[in-house]
């Protein structure tokens, strides 16, 4: 059926009118979301513009592969404040996207403290928001140093499928337990997946080396 066929099959039962005020109610809604979101991180914006970093989003720092350490700090002290979900997750994921250079936890613990603390007090369950790019920037920060407390956190179910990218951590990890760890997380019903996908791909790679 062709767009011009559904549309004639909608009116024809009366329900075209219903569908386009739907659609125009979506849009008006998602307007007014992106004029929320461009307000809100106004200071964020001006804040890294005053050093050296030319955006208009965080977002844009996502989407490069510029080097900007001077955006780091400025990050991290917005990461805490009140800014709409959105704006917290390009905050997250401009974090992760700085790579663990940026962030190590061994070389910064400032930028793991301050990523633990809005990790956990984040109670979005979607797995899709800002929780989800604040675990992606721990899973960048998060080395041997702070192994002991990426155990704690993948633990705690209430963080639900949010702690997935946390498992980089173990895979990574030189210490035994974090390995014995991520085979039995295999059998996990939110983190398996996650598991069995980084098991498999440590399996190819020292299929590789032999």
């Amino acid at each position: 059926m062709t767009l011009a066929e559904h549309d004639a099959l909608l009116k024809e039962e009366g329900r075209y009118d219903a569908m386009v005020e739907e659609q125009e109610r979506r849009e008006r809604e998602r307007q007014e979301r992106a004029r929320e979101w461009r307000k809100a991180r106004v200071p964020l914006v001006a804040d890294l513009r005053a050093f050296g970093v030319e955006v208009e989003s965080e977002w844009d720092l996502v989407n490069t592969t510029k080097p900007y350490p001077d955006a780091v700090p400025v990050l991290l002290r917005h990461l805490p404040k009140g800014y709409p979900d959105r704006v917290r997750e390009g905050i997250a994921r401009a974090l992760a996207a700085r790579g663990p250079r940026a962030l190590a936890a061994g070389r910064d613990r400032h930028a793991w403290d301050v990523l633990v603390v809005e990790f956990q007090k984040s109670k979005d369950p979607t797995a899709l928001g800002a929780k989800w790019g604040m675990a992606c920037a721990l899973s960048v920060a998060g080395d041997d140093s702070v192994i002991e407390e990426v155990i704690e956190l993948l633990s705690e179910e209430r963080h639900g499928e949010n702690r997935v990218p946390l498992l980089d951590v173990l895979a990574r990890s030189q210490v035994e337990e974090a390995h014995r760890l991520l085979k039995n997380l295999a059998d996990d019903p939110q983190l398996g997946q996650g598991a069995k996908e980084l098991l498999k791909k440590k399996k190819r790679r020292r299929g590789r080396k032999n």
